[in-house]
């Protein structure tokens, strides 16, 4: 694992979606630019979150009523619940992610929109997949929490 991430035991989620306390994105913040850093940091937690199946940890970092979504070709996946959002991490578990393109911005009412464009090599796909990752960060008493979460996989028509 690499260094910061530890395994821990696993998460409960009682039939109420209920979860232990929130946890929260923040940054050392180096510029004048918050999205910018913040990015980073996001990035940085997000996807070393999902190669290394850290997924009931990054949880913890969304908004209760937090909405995630999924698509993979013509297939979509649209998540509510504390429950279905696991699922639909756990279900990118073991990819290997490759980020390009990254867009930060300030959002309504001080979040943080980011758009971020790359590969991803999923566990059990021999191909790289191009993605399209568009989160909505919302300020929280104590850093950021996810909101919006909406990935796209990318396929190519035949």
């Amino acid at each position: 694992l690499p260094p910061g991430f530890a395994l821990d035991p696993p998460l409960s989620i009682s039939a109420d979606g209920g979860l232990p306390p929130g946890k929260f994105f923040t940054a050392l913040f180096t510029s004048s630019d918050i999205p910018v850093d913040l990015a980073q940091t996001f990035m940085d937690l997000y996807y070393c979150s999902m190669t290394h199946g850290q997924q009931e940890d990054l949880l913890l970092h969304y908004v209760p009523g937090a909405v995630k979504s999924l698509s993979l070709g013509g297939a979509h996946s649209f998540c509510k619940s504390r429950q279905e959002i696991l699922v639909q991490l756990n279900s990118l578990q073991g990819s290997l992610w490759d980020v390009s393109g990254v867009v930060a911005q300030e959002g309504f009412m001080n979040s943080v929109v980011l758009l971020l464009t790359g590969t991803c090599l999923p566990k059990a796909s021999p191909q790289p997949i191009s993605f399209c990752h568009s989160i909505t960060l919302v300020k929280a008493s104590d850093g950021y929490q996810i909101h919006n979460d909406a990935m796209s996989l990318l396929t190519v028509g035949r």
